[in-house]
């Protein structure tokens, strides 16, 4: 059956104050060897030339490059905003500071069009640090199984890279939250995988700049002003995602979901009291243990 979608793919690029890797990130999207795309950009108000650096690539390439600007700042939002500007079978984001090799956009496609059922394809991703060094991420993965199993699966590991992979346009309009909140991103992917398992390309296709640790901490503190809640910054996003069905209320999401919890709370006492965490630490391995058996069982 043909395809009801004059480009298949759409590429979403939100960005904010990227003008030190933008043009990287665009290039890489103009390299691909796969050439039937259109490459949407969403600034959300940048303070740098990132803009101006945008509408140039805009001018030169009309027919392939559109602006898409929205018209209040939208922070998290802008990946929602650029994904409900897009019309085409196939969706991806790429950051403005992350870049792909030239194959990534033609391998993911072919792989989502040998399997019907699957709705996400990644490829393997390669994390670069300041100081120079790299690692492959070792948990985007595929993901098969039932639907619970699923869910279950990837919110006990929930990676860095899976928002990036190549999807169905459809699965991500039915998945992405309506508001903002920290991990808002792990909602979207769980809500994915209840309409079909995420396959993968093992091919090291995906570039991106490590975020340090310590900035991850940072946007807890933006993203959650409750003073209590910052010590389980995933907490609107577990209530979120069960209210709105994007994780069923199964045995083993929500053992998953617990277990999620409780590995955050330990991560945001250990950076900040550590004695804390220590005298702690029989209490979390026990609920640790105890959450991952039964959302594996």
């Amino acid at each position: 059956m043909p395809e009801s979608h004059a480009i298949p793919i759409t590429v979403g690029m939100p960005t904010y104050n990227a003008e030190k890797t933008i043009r990287r990130a665009i290039d890489s999207v103009i390299n691909q060897e796969f050439s039937d795309w259109q490459l949407l950009l969403s600034d959300d108000f940048s303070s740098d030339s990132t803009r101006e650096i945008i509408n140039e690539y805009a001018l030169k390439y009309p027919e392939k490059i559109l602006i898409r600007h929205p018209p209040i700042k939208l922070y998290y939002l802008n990946f929602r905003h650029i994904l409900f500007s897009a019309d085409s079978k196939y969706f991806v984001w790429l950051a403005g500071d992350d870049w792909w090799e030239p194959g990534f956009l033609g391998r993911c496609f072919e792989r989502l069009r040998r399997d019907p059922d699957a709705v996400c394809c990644l490829a393997r991703c390669r994390f670069h640090t300041a100081d120079g060094g790299s690692h492959i991420d070792p948990d985007a993965r595929a993901i098969f199984g039932d639907r619970t199993t699923r869910i279950a699966n990837y919110l006990l590991n929930p990676d860095q890279t899976r928002m990036y992979g190549l999807f169905k346009r459809d699965v991500l309009t039915n998945s992405f939250p309506d508001r903002a909140f920290h991990a808002y991103d792990w909602a979207l992917c769980a809500g994915t995988l209840r309409f079909g398992p995420h396959v993968d390309v093992d091919e090291v296709l995906m570039n991106r700049d490590r975020t340090p640790s310590e900035k991850y901490m940072e946007l807890v503190d933006h993203d959650e002003r409750n003073v209590v809640l910052k010590f389980f910054p995933v907490w609107r996003m577990t209530i979120f995602s069960l209210r709105k069905g994007l994780v069923p209320a199964h045995r083993k999401t929500i053992s998953a979901l617990i277990f999620l919890n409780i590995s955050k709370n330990r991560q945001q006492i250990i950076r900040r009291w550590p004695r804390i965490a220590r005298i702690l630490s029989p209490i979390y391995r026990a609920v640790r243990w105890a959450s991952r058996r039964s959302a594996h069982s």
